[in-house]
């Protein structure tokens, strides 16, 4: 790729591709912004020294920002015509290490709890390890969500390793915690996010590490997250669902009926895989949910009538493709102000979690029992019930979605409710029963 003097602006508006780029500087030779598929952005000073080629990885983007990047390889530069090798002392440097740094003890974390289950990736060199296996030889169970494993690596690469990652684990202070959570106040609810992410680090590390003898993060007052109670009306839901239908919106419009059939979470939908459905279910495993735990979703008709015209449309495996060919839909932001110009002022502000709110609040309505309601939006019970209740309400699941879809068509449409109350049923066969009426009815 020819050298182009790279700005701000430019760095933020180089976009991932399917493969990984290196954009050199024209405005510092030698210095590369490494782009990943994942759109992560990294910086790294190439040279020749003693008639090889080697390269020195500086530092994450935007935690490094392209003037300190800058800085750092004119420095290497002034090693190189020194005669030092730069890349050789870091690797010296990293052997010498202690391995009771905070770098050391968020690979333990993250190969222990963020990527169990799960190939594990070095922050620093990116070697790939394969995931963890039990004594079969079968992959072990995730401990967290794929998403909220990304999340939290994400929040420590870019805010906690650059200011903390060379430094003692054990050394960490309460105020040093306070001093890096006040420095996200700026940014909604990032803080008490932050310190949470910060508490359950320190904790399992000071289950394994002796030099950590307190958790620094415990006990830092934070603001409370803002409870949102949002469930959209009936003429809301309706004015929604028929907007849906608009071609303006692509495959989104698709996208928000089946968050409403479902109370699936919106990833999850938006990553809906040809191999995850079989002819009555939509099947997730746990490194596709928020909570780590495998989910089957009811094909009901209405569900059908979504998904089957995309299936036929296009052969890619997503089956929400979005803007190119072979990639799952993303830009929900755009799609969703599309969708609130199509609705206007008629329905107030809301976001696309909502959906799973008011669909659940709709299970509520039409008398669907709270066990099967967190069972149809994949909650797992706490406590003593989540102990000892092992039930999946595979067949009360069943009914449950098909009398969500039917409510929702009867909102819809503004036809009366002809919906039987769905109670806890007594036995196996009054679940047949139940369950063959509901079908029918």
């Amino acid at each position: 790729m020819p050298a182009k003097k790279l700005t701000r602006d430019r760095v933020e508006s180089e976009k991932p591709g399917t493969a990984r780029r290196e954009v050199p500087d024209a405005a510092c030779p030698g210095l590369y912004l490494i782009v990943q598929p994942s759109g992560a952005k990294s910086w790294a000073f190439r040279y020749v020294i003693a008639g090889a080629t080697r390269k020195l990885t500086l530092g994450q983007y935007p935690a490094l920002t392209l003037e300190a990047a800058r800085a750092d390889a004119a420095t290497a530069r002034g090693e190189v015509a020194n005669g030092r090798d730069p890349a050789g002392v870091k690797a010296e440097t990293r052997k010498a290490a202690p391995a009771n740094t905070v770098l050391a003890a968020f690979k333990d974390y993250d190969r222990g709890h963020l990527s169990w289950g799960r190939p594990y990736t070095d922050q620093e060199t990116k070697e790939v390890a394969p995931a963890e296996t039990d004594a079969k030889g079968n992959p072990v169970d995730p401990k967290i969500g794929v998403e909220t494993a990304a999340a939290t690596r994400s929040f420590f690469v870019r805010r906690v390793l650059p200011a903390w990652g060379r430094r003692a684990v054990g050394s960490i202070t309460r105020q040093d915690c306070v001093s890096l959570l006040d420095g996200l106040a700026k940014f909604r609810d990032a803080r008490r996010k932050g310190k949470t992410r910060l508490s359950h680090f320190f904790g399992w590390v000071m289950d394994r590490n002796a030099t950590v003898k307190a958790n620094p993060a415990a006990g830092i007052q934070t603001e409370t997250a803002d409870s949102r109670e949002r469930i959209l009306t009936d003429d809301e839901i309706r004015i929604v669902w028929n907007a849906c239908a608009d071609p303006s919106l692509g495959n989104f419009g698709a996208l928000v009926r089946t968050l409403m059939l479902t109370m699936a979470r919106r990833n999850e939908a938006a990553l809906m895989d040809r191999a995850e459905l079989s002819p009555s279910l939509w099947s997730c495993e746990g490194h596709r949910t928020k909570n780590g735990l495998p989910m089957d979703w009811h094909r009901t008709p209405q569900l059908n009538a979504i998904i089957e015209p995309l299936l036929k449309k296009s052969s890619s495996p997503f089956v929400f493709e979005g803007r190119h060919y072979d990639r799952p839909m993303g830009g929900f932001s755009d799609w969703k102000a599309k969708l609130d110009e199509l609705t206007g002022d008629a329905v107030a502000h809301w976001v696309l979690h909502d959906l799973r709110r008011t669909s659940r609040s709709l299970m509520q309505r039409i008398k669907i029992p709270l066990e099967v309601r967190r069972a149809c939006s994949n909650h797992a019970s706490g406590g003593v019930d989540g102990t000892y209740d092992r039930h999946a309400y595979a067949a009360e699941k069943v009914m449950a979605f098909e009398a969500l879809a039917r409510e929702i068509d009867r909102i819809v449409s503004g036809q009366s409710s002809n919906v039987v109350p769905l109670t806890r049923p007594a036995n196996k066969n009054d679940v047949v029963a139940l369950t063959e009426a509901t079908l029918s009815g």
